[in-house]
């Protein structure tokens, strides 16, 4: 008994604190060449494209969920800030945070010049039928707020350029 209590808590234990590792869900990514339209590395010599395990994709998957978390702790800030300089103006925080989960995620992967993996990802948060295209090609939208955003991540270094999310129309 006290066999079977070890191992059940062990396994919570493993899943609580992220050793045990799960399969990527594919229903909300992509991996597009690098030579697709609208990315930073179209047509550039310079990168060469490369492909993701699914050990990078869950690697890759826990920085990006890291980079969010860090905008979305920024974001609230501007939130307070904003609600505070503009009482009369009605702010939503869900216009300031990225919920993550509610993301497609688009990934473009390659070998820099320095010999590291890295990975464009490109995010938006489907509404109904928009971007039917999203697993051939870039999704690219003008303005569109935090509904669409990109980030650098760099699984070499297990480090991430600042996310930049679209503009507000």
């Amino acid at each position: 008994m006290m066999k079977l209590l070890s191992c059940i808590i062990a396994l919570f234990l493993l899943q609580v604190f992220g050793f045990a590792q799960t399969n990527p869900d594919t229903s909300k990514y992509v991996i597009l060449h690098k030579d697709s339209t609208r990315n930073p590395y179209q047509n550039d010599k310079a990168y060469t494209a490369a492909d993701l395990s699914a050990t990078e994709l869950l690697q890759l998957d826990s920085l990006l969920q890291q980079c969010v978390a860090k905008n979305n702790t920024e974001e609230k800030q501007h939130y307070k800030a904003d609600r505070k300089r503009y009482p009369k103006v009605s702010v939503n925080l869900e216009d300031y945070v990225i919920p993550l989960a509610k993301y497609k995620r688009q990934y473009i992967a390659v070998i820099n010049l320095k010999g590291e993996k890295e990975v464009w990802a490109n995010c938006f948060r489907p509404e109904g039928n928009e971007h039917r295209y999203w697993r051939k090609s870039v999704v690219y939208v003008l303005d569109g707020g935090n509904y669409y955003f990109n980030v650098t991540i760099n699984l070499s270094t297990k480090k991430y350029l600042p996310l930049r999310a679209n503009g507000v129309g």
